[in-house]
């Protein structure tokens, strides 16, 4: 409980920090980390995964980073999700079971498992987790990590916001999945209309977008480029209410894909 709670003050202290660099770096149009956005499942197409790097949990940063991603739904896990969830394939028939268990025998690393060298009844249940978190989905909708965590469920009564699914953002606004892979992978399964997420990380380019929103007096104000984003659901916040906006330049904001 005590190692919990310095976690979550450590990062508050982070979110904080992080907040006062980006205003002192020239940025002002920065929300909240903790911030939600309202987002289709189907709009995240890409994951961000690269190995031996701890990207931070929220900030800007510039670079070559959001070119490192892999197509969401092409990955292992995804494909065995599918499988097993919309088709009846059991776990053990899986590629992703497959996969995973010659890892353990191996002795290396299952990123799904917070642990070091697990066995392989450790990982059938966190498989069996799973299961009642796709039940618990299907039957009783999709709550935020904070709805849950007022319930004291079993399976999340030590979460917080930092476990809501986290999407990056590239420079051209791709929202690219960095944590919460197997909740969104149930929300594309299930075809939900929309769930909840935290932003990560912006990428510099992108956050100049915003910039630019945000300092606009009028629509009309905002050149092709930028106004090419208008319907991105970042950039809500800070679209002024009293912008006359065709309600077809306000279109689902599309993604690419790999």
């Amino acid at each position: 409980m005590i190692r919990r709670m310095y976690y979550k003050l450590r990062l508050n202290l982070d979110f904080v920090t992080t907040y006062f660099s980006c205003k002192i770096n020239g940025f002002s149009a920065i929300p909240s980390g903790k911030k939600l956005l309202d987002v289709s499942p189907e709009q995240i197409e890409l994951f961000y995964d690269v190995n031996n790097t701890k990207p931070p949990l929220f900030g800007i940063k510039d670079g070559k980073w959001d070119e490192q991603v892999y197509n969401f739904e092409e990955r292992v896990q995804f494909k065995s999700f599918v499988e097993h969830f919309s088709h009846g394939v059991k776990w053990e028939d899986t590629e992703l079971y497959k996969r995973d268990i010659q890892r353990i025998k191996s002795g290396k690393h299952i990123s799904s498992l917070n642990r070091r060298n697990p066995t392989v009844q450790e990982y059938e249940e966190y498989l069996n987790t799973n299961d009642e978190l796709y039940e618990e989905i299907k039957n009783e909708g999709y709550r935020t990590q904070s709805e849950l965590a007022s319930e004291s469920r079993m399976l999340c009564r030590n979460q917080s916001f930092i476990d809501e699914v986290t999407v990056f953002i590239g420079r051209g606004g791709d929202l690219i999945c960095r944590w919460g892979k197997h909740r969104l992978a149930i929300a594309k399964i299930l075809d939900l209309q929309t769930i909840p997420v935290r932003v990560g990380v912006r990428h510099e380019q992108w956050q100049m977008i915003r910039e630019k929103v945000a300092s606009a007096e009028k629509y009309s104000d905002l050149n092709n480029q930028v106004a090419t984003h208008i319907g991105h659901p970042d950039l809500r916040d800070v679209i002024s209410p009293e912008w006359n906006i065709p309600p077809h330049k306000l279109r689902v904001h599309s993604q690419k894909t790999l």
